[in-house]
């Protein structure tokens, strides 16, 4: 192999690599860094600290007050919620809440109920399924 070839062979292989990082990049989920964080969280609270937990879409996040709710009732409800929860998801994310903790109350956040059943995106299950243990 001659000089030229194995220069032009490297210059490409960094094309290539630098192609597949950007291609990994722009087709990976959105928003997944901020879930991923929701999930480690609850993964890394201490076994049977939480009165209950808060389930349903990323709104369940802008809607939930978790310190204050601590500060004026000493409560402790978890978000554990992810961008375009799906409903479905619910009943599996139960199961696993209930191998670490032993909410008093589930409170579950009902935007997703006017979709039908066509509308749930895999997005939206694999931003949980992807990062979550189940243990």
């Amino acid at each position: 192999m001659s000089k030229r070839n194995l220069i032009r062979a490297i210059i490409f292989i960094f094309v290539c690599v630098l192609t597949f990082f950007y291609l990994n990049k722009a087709f990976s989920l959105g928003e997944e860094d901020e879930n991923k964080q929701v999930l480690n969280s609850f993964y890394a609270e201490e076994k049977n600290t939480l009165d209950g937990v808060y389930m349903g879409s990323s709104a369940a996040n802008r809607f939930w007050n978790a310190p204050r709710a601590y500060a004026q009732q000493g409560i402790s409800i978890f978000s554990l919620s992810t961008s375009d929860q799906p409903m479905v998801l619910f009943k599996y994310l139960i199961e696993e809440v209930e191998k670490s903790q032993d909410p008093a109350v589930y409170v579950l956040e009902m935007r997703e109920v006017t979709e039908s059943a066509s509308e749930v995106k895999e997005e939206g299950i694999r931003r949980v399924t992807d990062i979550c243990v189940f243990r």
